[in-house]
């Protein structure tokens, strides 16, 4: 097939490694390491938060569990108890199951480092005059990765004790500036990279407001990745990528049949949702509106082609590269789709926490067809301190 095609390839992974889990306090001081876990999922996903639920034997002392209690979640490999999910689960929730004045279960769940995010909001004035250039503390107006520290910057860091006190509502000085520092939170450096965007999200949840600019950065064409990093005990760094969070690794880890690292593997394509002639339409009504054709490779397969679609791109203000770089997209979003489904096996050199991790790109090949596929998402379950992993992988690269 040609032009830009985007397909999802799930490959359902399962292995057999034993699991712990590290309970800290909130200060990061240990209270125990559980090496019984009755169950356990844990998952993780590119630029979202990530959630657990753990259910472990009542022990004396787990009385004491409460918010912001931690997981720190290890998995043997080769003799060493490694953090596969690189990342600290935080306790929000606690259940107990009481067989005994001292014996049951109880189960912990809330959310990972992430999740972190989600406790701000871009608690700062809106702007005027969105029409404007500019960058302030609800609108950003320059390359997309620097808009994403920034906004993080601004809403955990000593930083805020840097805004003007005529920029800072009067919510916010009720408690006073310095209670929005989250201690232990730092961001990296910018770097200019990324193309410049505009979003604006004055009292946007933070989580949204990244949201919000990784959208814009895609509708530029730019892929954004970002997470709030594990970087020791009760310390995280904000950190982004673009393009590409991990390492390309599709020349060396590959599943296939062939390899015999799948169980079973289909290959399916779906061109319910195609269009290859897209009028793509700018500002104006009637005659007096720009209208511009973006079309698919190839734009006829058969007699009955081409399929045509409409979309609205007034946003672009009749900017016509912009109009036509949105067309491209969905023209992109709407080709056909190749679906993959497997289950995978173990093998040497195809083996999660160890050869790939979240955030990498491997490959994925069948019956002539091969696709790099982005490990965007890890689901860890663990059933009686066995762990196995659930790898949905998707690719978006042209087949």
């Amino acid at each position: 097939c040609a032009g830009v095609k985007s397909f999802p390839l799930w490959i359902w992974r399962f292995c057999m490694v034993e699991a712990r889990v590290v309970l800290m306090r909130p200060d990061s001081s240990v209270i125990k390491i559980e090496n019984e876990i009755i169950s356990l999922e844990a998952a993780r996903a590119e630029n979202a938060p990530g959630s657990f639920s753990c259910v472990v034997p009542y022990r004396p002392g787990y009385e004491q569990i409460g918010p912001d209690y931690t997981l720190m979640i290890q998995c043997r490999r080769a003799g060493e108890w490694t953090n596969d999910l690189k990342t600290t689960w935080y306790v929000r929730s606690e259940s107990w199951s009481v067989t005994g004045e001292e014996s049951g279960t109880i189960t912990l769940s809330g959310h990972d480092s992430f999740g972190l995010l989600s406790r701000r909001v871009v608690a700062y004035f809106g702007v005027e005059d969105t029409e404007l250039s500019q960058n302030y503390y609800s609108i950003k107006n320059k390359p997309s990765l620097d808009a994403l520290r920034d906004v993080v910057r601004e809403n955990f860091t000593p930083e805020v004790a840097n805004v003007p006190a005529e920029d800072i509502p009067g919510s916010v000085l009720f408690l006073g500036v310095a209670s929005r520092i989250m201690q232990g939170i730092s961001v990296e450096d910018n770097d200019e990279l990324g193309q410049v965007i505009k979003a604006e999200f004055a009292w946007a949840n933070v989580v949204d407001a990244l949201s919000t600019i990784a959208a814009a950065a895609l509708e530029k064409g730019d892929r954004v990745i970002y997470d709030l990093v594990h970087d020791g005990p009760g310390r995280h760094t904000f950190h982004c990528w673009l393009g590409q969070r991990g390492r390309r690794l599709t020349d060396t880890v590959v599943f296939s049949p062939r390899k015999g690292n799948v169980a079973t593997m289909e290959r399916k394509i779906d061109y319910s949702n195609e269009v290859t002639w897209l009028h793509v339409a700018g500002e104006g009504q009637a005659k007096l509106r720009l209208m511009q054709a973006v079309l698919a490779d190839p734009l006829l397969r058969t007699s009955l082609y081409p399929i045509e679609g409409f979309f609205d791109a007034s946003s672009a203000k009749n900017d016509s590269d912009l109009m036509t770089s949105m067309g491209v997209r969905e023209v992109a979003r709407r080709s056909p789709r190749w679906i993959f489904t497997a289950e995978a096996t173990d093998s040497p050199g195809t083996t999660f926490g160890v050869d790939y991790e979240l955030g990498d790109v491997v490959s994925a090949h069948h019956m002539g067809i091969s696709a790099p596929c982005r490990i965007g998402k890890v689901v860890l379950k663990v059933e009686n301190s066995v762990a196995s992993y659930s790898i949905p992988l998707e690719s978006e690269e042209p087949i």
